[in-house]
């Protein structure tokens, strides 16, 4: 094939048969980018069916996950002493090293976001004494 002023001869790379497969796999790939971003939910621990069966049952007033055959129904919701409440014995019971943090849960402010070296990060993390559970992480 021979160039004139108007024409490029064509790449060998475009005379080669077209891949489903690949395509797909490009499409998909690429269709990901658009994909809004989403925080962890504040009601993550509060999508049960959960309901409290109220007084007059000689039963528990804790709301408990509503269904059957399956292990979480029955089980108690929503309550502080129950499975996933935001009590500290709770926290420090799943190996968490948690004694010097003043309050659970430890809620700091957006600011340490713009935290960028790993020092000042820990400095923070020694201020509010969440170092040590740090640490643990880190060994694991």
């Amino acid at each position: 094939m021979e160039a004139n002023a108007n024409s490029l001869p064509l790449p060998d790379v475009m005379k080669a048969p077209i891949r489903p497969d690949i395509l797909q796999d490009v499409h998909r790939d690429i269709s990901k980018n658009s994909r809004q971003p989403y925080a962890v939910s504040r009601s993550v621990s509060h999508q049960t069916s959960a309901e409290s069966w109220g007084t007059g049952r000689v039963v528990s007033r804790i709301s408990c996950v509503l269904g059957g055959d399956t292990h979480r129904a029955g089980q108690g919701a929503y309550g502080n002493m129950c499975s996933g409440g935001r009590i500290a014995s709770l926290v420090m019971a799943c190996c968490h090293r948690i004694e010097s943090v003043l309050q659970i849960p430890c809620v700091i402010s957006d600011s340490a976001e713009a935290i960028e070296k790993t020092s000042n990060a820990i400095s923070l993390l020694k201020k509010i004494g969440a170092y040590p559970d740090a640490e643990k992480a880190k060994d694991s």
